[in-house]
């Protein structure tokens, strides 16, 4: 278990790597990651306490993500990325697959102007995400982008200001899902 320090902001730099279960624990103060996580293949929890959580990603311009791993979030828990965005094409981070009940939180960037895209699925697994999507800043583009041959269900309450696209396997399925409208390219 990892566990963030509730008197100051931790950064975790180092690798993870390997397969198992991670249990992340983030109470109240945010906990930086900017290490490289791309060999894990095993279950991140998220989890916190009645005061909330973040695992926010702080590297600047990229950031590896977790292409091979599920991330589990919890209740009460946020998943947003705070580093500087690319420019051009923006900054994409994968995730193997990704899973969170209502109450949880998927953020897009901070940087104004610039695209951030959440590639999901690589994993190969059905994931079923039922918290609330949205944007850090209304400015910033964020895009999801479908891979592997899982089903991600999308069921909760969402509303980007980027595109959801299909790259590999099958489309995305909204259930529920509170959009305004539903863009897939």
């Amino acid at each position: 278990t990892l566990s963030s320090s509730s008197a100051a902001s931790d950064v975790y730099k180092r690798q993870v790597a390997g397969n198992g279960t991670l249990n992340y624990r983030s109470t109240f103060v945010r906990s930086d990651i900017t290490g490289n996580w791309s060999t894990f293949t095993g279950s991140v929890n998220v989890i916190t306490d009645s005061g909330g959580g973040d695992f926010r990603i702080t590297s600047n311009y990229s950031w590896p993500g977790l292409p091979a791993a599920t991330v589990n979030l919890s209740a009460n828990t946020w998943f947003y990325h705070a580093g500087i965005l690319s420019g051009g094409a923006g900054t994409t981070i994968p995730i193997g697959a990704l899973n969170g009940p209502a109450g949880s939180f998927l953020r897009g960037g901070v940087t104004g102007g610039r695209a951030l895209t959440y590639s999901v699925g690589g994993k190969n697994t059905d994931a079923t995400f039922a918290g609330s999507i949205g944007e850090q800043n209304t400015s910033t583009a964020t895009n999801f982008e479908k891979t592997g041959t899982g089903i991600w269900t999308l069921s909760g309450t969402g509303l980007w200001n980027g595109g959801t696209s299909v790259k590999q396997g099958t489309p995305v399925s909204y259930t529920h899902l509170t959009l305004p409208t539903k863009r897939i390219v």
